[in-house]
């Protein structure tokens, strides 16, 4: 029985399908799908060469380049597995990824290369550094398929069949390709083998490794092109990072479907200049974060509006929550566009949509189940399912789910919770457990089981009637295969099932015994007119355990006063939810992921005293 393809080896097909069709371009350089498999081939074959086999890993630090989608792609025709690493990383937490992804080889843009230089004595597992040029650095070169291309001379068939230099002379990209097979390299991949460790942004702590499958992701590229009906007439302009899970997730499902995609460099988000791409190159789809609208709809109308953005049929705003109001703007900017928003993490996927339909009467929500996923569950502290409307931590299951955590079999286990046994709350029941039955809707003339928990009772047969309870489960394998997870946000469900984001649950704060939500304020806030961003933590406080701080960006030339933000407040919030301090500070000052995420637990430290 056969099994299914994985990324690296779809562009294979398309190689023999579609030869001449665009599928990687940049500002400099474009390459079809059958230049782009010679050179991935290329760069798999080099892989091995180096010593590396099915297994091992690698590391890049790269900026959003052609060349890491390419590596992408040979990793997944080797069975190699790739650690994409955030560019934006100090250079200690460079090391560390690096070293515990136990990775052996190390593409590095030669603009971070004098930052690795300093780390090689600390990294004694990495036995190779490869540098790829960047900018203008850049020394594209063409393949003998599709047509010419006169910003990539074509290597003569002399260099062609040049014998490999000596592994200590293979030190740049475009060498290890040039002296490389273009021969579809000889390995077996699964589509359960891991392809991916990714490390997660560490909003709440340490990063983590998380091992992805093929299967994880081909699960997802279906369910994306089914979700949001792309297909191969699509061009994505990828503007997220290409290190990060939302660009994996995203952009990479064009490949899927023989799609293309418009690479642009992550760092360099100019909105005049994004719009003037997207007329140029008729950008069909577009996965931006919160700050990334927020910065084109602050761009000069009379410069943003001259450009023609008709080509764009849909928008994606994920990776942090987007408020009502600037949805309401992103729609009106983009005439006619189709707006989702996506919730997930790294480890789970895209857990919910809020499609294009759902924008204004579900205006808020996190959408409902992404397609071919297990229905979401909303636990209480003690495991039991909540009631509509009712808080709890957000658990999801389905096929895009993460492997484990790498080396971390404990906080694979904790992030997990299956149905108990026994009305004990026990993974698995023995002889001296009591059993339980779910409680009956006997209220409502309905057997089916409701999810708030009825008071106990032990019925005649011994049995206890108590709502089923989720429980951690006691060990790493079939378990976890069939087990709900958390990434730590706390949501709620409405009668319509459809599922609303409260907060992450390290972010709550607690201030004379009452929970705030930052969320909550922050999108209040946030609807000032003076205000670009805000981010809301709690600060230590001897009276009331904790006080609500506002620390704000102001929009370019405006100007308010602590006094101002409060009196806004006023009328619109809990008097407790009120901020007790606002603090002002400059945009690049707010700690955000790569994704634009804000790191509360930076933000408390820096400007909260915690």
């Amino acid at each position: 029985m056969g099994d299914w393809m994985n990324l690296g080896q779809m562009t294979r097909i398309y190689a023999a399908r579609t030869p001449g069709k665009v599928a990687f371009k940049d500002r400099q350089r474009a390459f079809t799908f059958a230049q782009v498999n010679e050179r991935v081939n290329r760069l798999a074959n080099g892989l091995l060469a180096l010593g590396l086999q099915k297994g091992d890993k690698i590391s890049a630090l790269l900026e959003n380049s052609i060349e890491i989608i390419e590596l992408y792609l040979a990793a997944a025709k080797t069975g190699i597995i790739i650690n994409p690493i955030n560019f934006r990383l100090s250079a200690n937490d460079v090391q560390y990824i690096a070293d515990h992804a136990e990775s052996k080889v190390f593409f590095v843009h030669d603009e971070f290369m004098p930052m690795v230089e300093t780390l090689r004595a600390r990294l004694p597992l990495v036995k190779q550094y490869v540098k790829v040029a960047s900018g203008e650095a850049i020394r594209a070169w063409q393949t003998s398929a599709g047509s010419s291309n006169a910003l990539t001379p074509t290597l003569s068939q002399r260099e062609r069949e040049s014998h490999p230099p000596a592994l200590s002379q293979r030190e740049d990209y475009d060498g290890l390709l040039r002296a490389s097979s273009p021969a579809e390299p000889d390995c077996e991949v699964s589509s359960e083998d891991i392809w991916v460790l990714l490390y997660t942004s560490g909003t709440t702590g340490v990063p983590k490794g998380v091992l992805r499958t093929h299967k994880s992701y081909i699960a997802f590229y279906f369910i994306n092109a089914a979700d949001f009906g792309f297909t191969d007439a699509d061009l994505c302009l990828n503007v997220m990072p290409l290190c990060h899970v939302n660009s994996t997730f995203f952009s990479f499902t064009f490949t899927y479907v023989g799609g293309a995609i418009y690479v642009h460099p992550a760092r360099n988000f100019e909105p005049v200049e994004i719009l003037e791409i997207i007329q140029r190159e008729k950008a069909t789809f577009i996965s931006l974060i919160p700050t990334h609208y927020n910065l084109i709809l602050n761009a000069p109308r009379d410069v943003a509006g001259k450009y023609d953005v008709s080509s764009v049929r849909k928008l994606l705003c994920s990776s942090a929550p987007a408020r009502k109001e600037m949805k309401k703007a992103v729609m009106e900017f983009f005439p006619g566009v189709q707006l989702y928003e996506g919730y997930g993490s790294t480890e789970a996927g895209i857990v919910t949509v809020l499609k294009p339909h759902e924008q204004f009467t579900k205006l808020g929500s996190i959408g409902r189940e992404s397609l071919g996923t297990d229905s979401i569950k909303i636990l209480d502290e003690s495991g039991r399912e909540c009631a509509p409307k009712q808080v709890g931590e957000l658990f999801s299951k389905g096929p895009m789910m993460f492997k484990e955590y790498y080396k971390l079999p404990e906080k694979t286990l904790k992030s997990f919770r299956i149905p108990a046994a026994c009305a004990c709350g026990h993974v698995g029941g023995s002889s001296s457990c009591r059993p339980f039955r779910e409680p009956l809707r006997s209220q409502e003339g309905t057997d089916a089981p409701h999810p708030n928990p009825l008071p106990e009772g032990e019925g005649t047969d011994g049995a206890i009637t108590v709502a089923r309870r989720y429980v951690q489960p006691a060990s790493l394998g079939q378990e976890i295969e069939n087990a709900w997870f958390s990434a730590g946000d706390l949501a709620m469900k409405d009668e319509d099932g459809y599922f609303w984001l409260v907060d992450r649950k390290d972010n709550m704060i607690i201030t004379g015994g009452e929970h705030v939500y930052p969320t909550e304020v922050e999108e209040i806030i946030a609807r000032h007119p003076a205000v670009f961003d805000v981010a809301v933590v709690g600060a230590s406080h001897e009276k009331w355990g904790e006080a609500v701080v506002a620390v704000v960006i102001l929009k370019e030339g405006q100007k308010c006063t602590e006094a101002e933000i409060v009196d806004f407040c006023a009328d619109k919030m809990a008097r407790y939810k009120k901020p007790k301090t606002v603090r002002f500070i400059k945009r690049d000052e707010m700690p955000r992921t790569p994704t634009g995420k804000i790191l509360h637990r930076e933000v408390r430290r820096l400007f909260a005293g915690a």
